[in-house]
């Protein structure tokens, strides 16, 4: 780890003192209560720190004080912040009526002036220290959830957020381990905050008398300089002692910040583990066709609302098989199958048909049974890795939460099992214990692929897992997954716009418009020649031509449809060269069987 800088070094220094202070130093002073000597004494060699009004050792009131005023400060704010935290997280991630309430109880708290409210409560109270702790954290922690709030509604839809829910986790432990350690820094400097703020509050509370004044406090003794008029009769030493105390205790938790941002965030202090180039793996050889399909989609509609945007969709995937889906960007194709695996949040909503997953029916699934087929029978591979992957977990930190999760232990053991996978895609082992901002792009991806094989679940859904890497490492990535589902037999769903890379890769090609399958034939029909939809040959057309072949690649006119408001009739007939009447009117059903079309220009 990176070496502190100056700053923090003292920050530091100056809190581990106070800390010594407080829990050595009433040893080693006499009573603070005892009148050592006559009144208002200044230092000398027998009294440091000198006299107050009451004769007492200033020393030993600095001393003793320093325990009951650090003790109360670093309690409320620790317990100000946890309760903000788990408050705001809680609100922001459950959403719906939960945060309606919770934020209407926030904001009940934040419109009651803080200050006044303080002091109110106090002088109606017993004085004391749990008094004292008790009123601050009343009034301290709406603040802080609001603040934890905001943030978190801007990471729950983070990809990593997604994976999490899609390896079954359940709520709390999102809450408690994905998006808490992402906070560190802001739920650091909130503690730092909090507990300055507390020791403020409580030297003020109890200068104004509204603390217990038989206690020996830094507030009493202000109190108690302030009650003699130390100020008016020069005595600066009863009161010049404890002020010092407070201003240095200030300095310290607030350079004590820069060492709590080097220990959340790993880019300031962990150098990138090296690890070799991943090596290309042998090329795809047949998997043989099964009957029964692994995971098989009827009929399935979403909706945001009143607007439908995959309406019919249906596909089947076969063990072992590969099932690609391509088509423009806003086609419907993520929303699709994320849908079906009843990821995605509200305002959307699923329904239509059915969604099996073996013999498991998933729309009628309630949250518990989800929780335990997400991982265990169906995976997700998140678009962008780098946000898909928590980045304050070293990689086999993600196995590890992946196993707790489900409760599982391989036999061979977590990290034997998940270096293994890494192995076999080409990592070295010594990944296991990088960070994710560590490693490549490719490294990234093939970390995913790997998480998502750790349960050994038969189905994996690829949400454009290549888009970011450039060719050389998108063939190396996919002969390795295609090398390890020949060997574990797993289906494989693969949302890309690549349409050559599917071609190539795939066993059968869905190609989806404004919401809609088009067309879906396997990949060989459609790589000789054999497509029949105008939009999907449209897309062929748009493919760089390969060496030697006497033609020049060609976009299709117009811009793409939206999902949501599709035209009437066949939805690409604005773009359609051929396009008649009837497809300007009725919109065409996708016919056929293992190779079907939606298009009146096409003989069933």
């Amino acid at each position: 780890m990176r070496r502190l800088d100056t700053r923090t070094t003292v920050g530091l220094s100056i809190l581990l003192f106070f800390l010594g202070v407080a829990l050595v130093g009433p040893l080693l002073v006499g009573s603070p209560t005892a009148s050592v000597a006559q009144p208002l004494l200044p230092p000398s060699a027998e009294h440091w720190f000198g006299t107050n009004g009451q004769g007492q050792d200033v020393l030993a009131q600095t001393v003793v004080g320093t325990r009951s005023t650090l003790l109360i400060g670093l309690l409320v704010g620790t317990v100000v912040t946890l309760i903000g935290a788990v408050v705001g997280a809680t609100s922001a991630f459950i959403g719906g009526a939960v945060d309606a309430i919770i934020s209407l109880l926030i904001n009940l708290f934040l419109v009651m002036p803080g200050l006044p409210l303080v002091v109110v409560i106090a002088a109606y109270l017993p004085p004391g220290p749990a008094t004292m702790a008790a009123v601050l954290i009343l009034t301290g922690w709406p603040w802080h959830a609001r603040v934890v709030r905001a943030q978190v509604l801007t990471l729950r839809q983070r990809d990593y957020i997604l994976a999490a829910r899609g390896i079954g986790e359940p709520w709390w432990r999102i809450v408690a381990v994905e998006l808490l350690p992402n906070l560190a820094s802001l739920l650091g400097s909130a503690l730092l905050g909090a507990s300055l703020y507390a020791i403020g509050a409580q030297v003020g509370l109890e200068f104004l008398g509204l603390g217990d004044l038989a206690s020996t406090t830094w507030g009493t003794n202000l109190y108690w300089a302030n009650n003699d008029s130390a100020l008016l009769v020069g005595a600066w030493w009863t009161f010049l002692p404890t002020g010092l105390c407070i201003a240095l205790v200030g300095v310290g938790l607030s350079m004590l910040g820069f060492a709590l941002d080097v220990r959340s965030n790993p880019r300031l202090g962990v150098a990138a583990d090296a690890a070799p180039r991943p090596t290309a793996v042998g090329a795809r050889t047949a998997v043989p066709d099964v009957a029964n399909p692994a995971f098989h989609i009827q009929q399935l509609n979403v909706a945001y609302g009143e607007q439908r945007v995959v309406q019919g969709f249906e596909v089947a995937l076969g063990p072992g098989k590969t099932l690609g889906l391509v088509g423009e960007s806003g086609s419907g194709k993520s929303t699709a199958m994320l849908g079906a695996l009843r990821l995605l949040p509200a305002p959307a909503t699923v329904g239509g048909g059915a969604v099996r997953l073996g013999s498991l029916e998933l729309l009628g699934s309630p949250t518990s049974t989800l929780r335990a087929v997400w991982g265990q029978k169906v995976a997700l591979v998140p678009q962008g890795a780098l946000s898909a992957l928590n980045p304050v977990l070293r990689i086999g930190e993600h196995f590890e939460e992946t196993f707790a999760a489900h409760g599982v232990q391989p036999p061979e053991g977590v990290e034997a099992r998940g270096k293994v996978l890494l192995q076999k895609l080409g990592l070295s082992p010594a990944v296991w214990e990088a960070w994710p901002h560590t490693l490549s792009g490719g490294m990234r991806q093939r970390v995913l692929v790997a998480l998502g094989l750790a349960l050994d679940a038969p189905v994996l859904v690829m949400d454009e897992p290549t888009t970011a890497l450039d060719v050389v490492v998108e063939r190396q990535l996919l002969r390795e997954l295609l090398h390890l589902q020949k060997e574990l037999s797993f289906g494989v769903v693969f949302i890309t716009h690549d349409l050559a890379l599917l071609l190539e890769f795939a066993d059968e090609v869905g190609v989806m418009y404004a919401g809609r399958l088009v067309e879906r034939a396997p990949a060989a029909v459609l790589a000789g020649g054999g497509a029949r939809h105008p939009y999907t040959l449209g897309l062929l057309a748009a493919l760089p031509p390969e060496p030697g072949e006497d033609r020049k690649a060609k976009s299709i006119p117009g811009s793409p449809a939206q999902a949501s408001a599709p035209p009437p009739g066949c939805a690409f007939h604005p773009r359609c060269s051929l396009a008649n009447e009837r497809c300007r009117r009725e919109r065409p059903a996708l016919v056929g069987e293992r190779h079907a079309v939606a298009c009146h220009l096409v003989q069933p």
